[in-house]
């Protein structure tokens, strides 16, 4: 039963602080495009949540602090239900230490993943879809720094090969933390 239970807890969470997060890297890298329907669909589902919490945390440019606060507090309450579930105790520092590296860790997997989507996308080069114009608006920021690290070599892009080598760095630097506390 608890275990049936953690599953549907995980999903949840990981669904709703990953539409939220999308959200949040969209924003930062500009995205203006209130036309796509992921976009709106991942805008519809947070707003009302993240509405209020404007009220307390203003946006700063394009850094929207209440959907940071608001990934940050759904990764500490996802925690702790699984704890309690678990009939474990965890002393708040530990679980606002939990808190940053499990969010750390799931930015770091979701440019992973999405990185890789581009890749594939890029090469079966289909016709416009939304999902593709997400991916590349959410990939533009980072790409465009390791295109400046290392540009294409005889037409041949290798930058997000050096991006998932990074990441999988970060993942692996982050978990010896995680498991440090």
């Amino acid at each position: 039963m608890d275990a049936a239970l953690i599953f549907l807890l995980d999903s949840i969470f990981t669904l709703y602080t990953l539409a939220v997060m999308l959200r949040f890297f969209l924003d930062l890298a500009g995205n203006k495009d209130r036309f796509n329907p992921i976009t709106l669909f991942l805008f519809n589902i947070s707003e009302p949540v993240l509405r209020p919490m404007r009220l307390i945390l203003p946006r700063y440019g394009t850094l929207d602090m209440s959907a940071l606060v608001l990934i940050y507090l759904l990764n500490l309450a996802y925690l702790h239900l699984i704890y309690l579930i678990m009939g474990r105790a965890l002393f708040l520092p530990a679980l606002l230490s939990y808190g940053l590296v499990d969010m750390a860790l799931m930015v770091a997997n979701l440019y992973t993943f999405s990185l890789i989507a581009q890749a594939v996308l890029s090469w079966i080069n289909p016709p416009y879809h939304p999902a593709t114009a997400m991916l590349y608006q959410l990939n533009a920021p980072l790409l465009n720094r390791a295109h400046q690290i290392l540009p294409p070599i005889s037409g041949l892009d290798l930058s997000p090969i050096l991006l998932l080598i990074l990441l999988q760095f970060i993942k692996i630097l982050i978990s010896g933390y995680g498991s440090a506390l």
